[in-house]
């Protein structure tokens, strides 16, 4: 009987594995625009590759990778962000407002999705929205030749304010 238990807890311990992160998204689609100069669109995947298409409208693209520890602090303050309990819009009637839009795809492929246009989203979101700015401008890009699609530029620009 003891040979049996030493022998279970020997292949127990050679068999086991160190687990491996999964995010709770599979992709997180954002666009921003600053209303005046600065414009563009990012991807982010579980696995830490990004792709961004720079520009307003004659876009260049890039690719990066983004360390695991970033992936995971995205992950983190995703998590943090009650969805359901907020608006997946968030409009100032002022012109020439910043403007972020973020799609986030689930493993079970459900869909969240954000607008915000000005600075009247809660601060959970405005964190959010930051930290995928910062990771935009810390990254290392290395151009692509290639059209890449963003689902957050889908209806992103909208009609002027009168």
């Amino acid at each position: 009987m003891k040979q049996s238990i030493i022998a279970f807890i020997l292949f127990c311990s050679c068999n086991t594995s160190e687990k491996v992160y999964a995010p709770n998204f599979e992709q997180i689609d954002f666009t921003y625009d600053s209303g005046w100069k600065v414009a563009y669109s990012m991807k982010i995947y579980k696995d830490g590759s990004v792709y961004i298409g720079d520009g307003r409208w004659n876009k260049k693209y890039f690719s990066a990778t983004l360390p695991i520890e970033r992936v995971k602090s995205m992950d983190s303050l995703f998590t943090k962000i009650p969805f359901s309990q907020y608006d997946s819009n968030y409009k100032e009637e002022i012109e020439d407002q910043s403007s972020y839009k973020v799609i986030i795809i689930k493993p079970d492929n459900d869909t969240v999705s954000v607008f915000v246009y000005g600075k009247n989203a809660p601060l959970l979101l405005e964190n959010f929205f930051h930290e995928l700015k910062n990771i935009r401008e810390t990254l290392q890009l290395e151009a692509k030749d290639t059209t890449i699609s963003f689902l957050s530029l889908r209806n992103f620009y909208l009609p002027p304010i009168k």
